[in-house]
């Protein structure tokens, strides 16, 4: 998309809607910018260091900068969540392993990376 809009607005990884909470960047409208004609605080692109963009110019503030370089204050509910939605996200495979390995008998023989028994 081109001007002002949420462009990160529902695009995995961070913005998608198997995360929750987004990080606050996700809804805030931004755009690329000509460095050359904007007046307002622009940043240099993530993956093309030729372009620049600008929540300013959109009239909102840019947290994703200090998001993407870990150096914002974050609340410790943020935290918090994100480990938990990591542990469930290990629970989950450690129960499928189980359930794999409760279907082999239990067998020495399986393969952890596949969950797929490897003996004959």
């Amino acid at each position: 998309g081109t001007g002002c809009e949420t462009h990160d607005d529902g695009l995995e990884p961070y913005c998608g809607d198997s995360v929750e909470p987004h990080p606050n960047w996700c809804t805030k409208p931004w755009c690329y910018v000509d460095i050359s004609n904007c007046d307002k605080r622009t940043s240099q692109g993530v993956y093309n260091s030729d372009l620049h963009y600008s929540y300013a110019t959109c009239g909102s503030t840019n947290t994703f900068d200090c998001w993407r370089e870990g150096t914002c204050d974050r609340p410790l509910t943020d935290l918090i969540t994100q480990v938990n939605s990591y542990l469930l996200s290990n629970v989950n495979e450690l129960e499928k392993a189980e359930s794999m390995l409760t279907a082999t008998g239990g067998s020495d023989c399986v393969d952890s990376t596949t969950y797929l028994t490897s003996c004959d």
